[in-house]
């Protein structure tokens, strides 16, 4: 084998684990992602429940994609899974929303508890 092949298939080698290790995240609240980490030009406008994919994580802040769209958001303001409520209707092991039970007389207040009657006082000598 070359040398020259054998610098390609390394370098490939290297290159695949990056690719394969991208990871979604969800976004929490209404967030517009930076250009840069440390500028203050806006690249792109993510909402609540928009699913992006990590591309690098740095210093607490993340580079992330939706789209064809890249910007820099805090890392706190991510999720690793779908805050949307109808994320939550498709989800098989969510626990469902319990029933309301109208039990007459569960709601009221307790009665109150009548005085213990007083012990009859012993007679005087």
């Amino acid at each position: 084998m070359s040398r020259h092949a054998i610098i390609t298939l390394l370098f490939s080698a290297l290159l695949i684990p990056s690719v394969a290790q991208a990871e979604d995240a969800w976004i929490l609240e209404d967030i517009e992602a930076l250009r840069w980490p440390d500028a203050e030009q806006v690249s792109v406008v993510l909402e609540p429940g928009d699913k992006v994919t990590v591309v690098y994580k740095a210093d607490g802040m993340v580079r992330v994609r939706k789209g064809a769209e890249f910007g820099w958001v805090p890392e706190a303001k991510l999720g690793d899974s779908d805050p949307s409520p109808a994320a939550a209707e498709d989800d098989p092991w969510a626990i469902p929303d319990m029933p309301t039970l109208d039990i007459p007389g569960l709601d009221a207040e307790p009665a109150a508890e009548p005085a213990p009657e007083a012990a009859p006082e012993a007679p005087a000598e």
